[in-house]
């Protein structure tokens, strides 16, 4: 298991991509080439109600550690029925997490709901994804962050990951 401390989530303030309101994102995402991968609710939960469906989806029912609404839940359990079931607590990234993201990745399809707190994912998602790959997560209290999979992303997102402590 990888932990990240006060200085990593500082550092995953700064965003990987451009920060997008929905309709510049739901624009960007229209002629959508590569896989998408969304990590959390609320970026999942948008997109879909914006006629875009991620290929790979993770999410924890959580949003700023509160609950989502229920037409939220509702919605993203309409669409991704029997999703994978992984538990990963906050601040952490868990084999069964990384394993699970890595394994929708090579498949470009999937559904993970994390016991716990998902927003990790979005760093094993960038270092495992191939280029390309087009990944949207949110960025609290100012809009969604869409990324373009490249060997850039993928090196500082390695640099942050090598950061973490590890713990059994």
């Amino acid at each position: 298991m990888l932990v990240a401390d006060e200085g990593i989530k500082a550092e995953l303030r700064k965003p990987f991509g451009k920060i997008m309101q929905t309709r510049s994102l739901v624009a960007a995402l229209q002629k959508r080439k590569g896989t998408l991968v969304a990590v959390g609710d609320n970026s999942i939960y948008v997109l879909l109600q914006n006629g875009i469906r991620p290929d790979i989806a993770v999410f924890d029912f959580l949003c700023k550690r509160k609950e989502v609404e229920q037409p939220v839940r509702d919605r993203i359990l309409a669409e991704y029925a029997g999703a994978l079931k992984v538990k990963n607590d906050a601040g952490t990234i868990t084999e069964e997490m990384a394993g699970a993201v890595e394994s929708a990745l090579l498949r470009k399809v999937g559904a993970i709901f994390v016991d716990g707190e998902e927003d990790l994912a979005a760093l094993v998602v960038m270092q495992k994804a191939k280029a390309g790959t087009l990944l949207v997560y949110g960025q609290p209290n100012k809009g969604a962050v869409l990324v373009n999979m490249d060997s850039e992303v993928r090196s500082r997102a390695v640099g942050i990951m090598k950061k973490m402590s590890k713990m059994d």
